[in-house]
């Protein structure tokens, strides 16, 4: 974990632990907030997670969401960088 202030909630403390394995920062509350704030490696995208959500299924709902924009960075890199990098390598041989 980012910090020694850990949720209380045991979904909420696993969604915190997958997402910093996904290679984001998490940063904790600070003062009386209840929000973590995570940020991708690339500076650009940001996302809050609440420490007391309402949802019962906002864990579950959320990670997904983070899965979604995994995927949809890994194509942008894959479409975008390494294509036209293979396209310039195949033209010089």
């Amino acid at each position: 974990m980012a910090a020694s202030r850990k949720p209380s909630n045991r979904a909420i403390r696993a969604l915190i632990e997958e997402v910093e394995a996904g290679g984001w920062s998490v940063t904790p509350p600070a003062g009386k907030s209840n929000i973590w704030k995570a940020k991708c490696e690339c500076g650009i995208h940001m996302e809050h997670i609440h420490q007391t959500p309402f949802s019962p299924g906002y864990a579950k709902n959320k990670l997904a969401k983070f899965k979604r924009m995994w995927s949809g960075m890994r194509r942008l890199f894959v479409e975008f960088l390494c294509a036209p990098m293979l396209a310039t390598t195949a033209l010089k041989g």
